[in-house]
């Protein structure tokens, strides 16, 4: 059992619990599913995690699972959700499901032909995207969900590069667990003030 690592995975998922039921569910319902995409991976990666660390070493193999579904999946999500943010677009149920479909591919591309270059470089394509459509944001007058979308890439950034700067193993798995607490609040703030109907 790993404690400290059990904890800031347990707490992970409970920021992504929170996230996805104070902002993303009030969402228009296309919006929903591309945000939690991402979000929900997320958090079934950090839930399974927390298990792993409990001492259920079978969890793993789910966290890494869901771990590239956010990658992935995720990653095509929220570009899509972030730019239909400060766009203040709707985007169609079909547009929705097309851009999922891909995620998949990606991810069953990734994962059925091991081609673990793809996990590497999706972030690097999908976050500075999802930074771009902040700083579209803060110019377009959507200031608060732009600057909290660059927060959220900010946070995401940091936990993806904390092991170059913190030499400690067992530190950085918890800096980065907390890291992407900061940056799924993020994501979900950027979404206050776009709360609409789901229907």
């Amino acid at each position: 059992m790993e404690i400290s690592h059990m904890i800031s995975d347990g707490i992970l998922t409970l920021a992504g619990l929170y996230v996805f039921f104070k902002y993303l569910l009030k969402l228009n319902l296309t919006h929903t599913v591309l945000w939690e995409s991402f979000v929900l991976s997320v958090t079934c990666a950090a839930l399974f995690g927390c298990i792993r660390f409990a001492g259920y070493k079978q969890a793993e193999n789910a966290s890494v699972f869901f771990q590239h579904m956010a990658i992935t999946v995720g990653a095509v999500g929220i570009v899509a959700a972030s730019w239909a943010l400060v766009t203040n677009c709707t985007l169609s149920k079909t547009i929705c499901y097309v851009l999922l479909t891909a995620g998949f591919l990606v991810f069953a591309i990734s994962d059925g032909f091991n081609i673990p270059v793809i996990l590497k470089f999706t972030p690097l394509i999908s976050m500075p995207l999802v930074a771009l459509a902040g700083i579209y944001g803060l110019f377009k007058g959507k200031t608060k969900a732009g600057a909290w979308l660059l927060g959220g890439v900010a946070c995401m950034a940091l936990a993806s590069f904390s092991g170059s700067l913190i030499k400690s193993p067992s530190v950085n798995i918890d800096i980065y667990h907390y890291l992407l607490d900061l940056g799924l609040v993020c994501f979900g703030l950027s979404t206050e003030h776009h709360l609409k109907s789901r229907y």
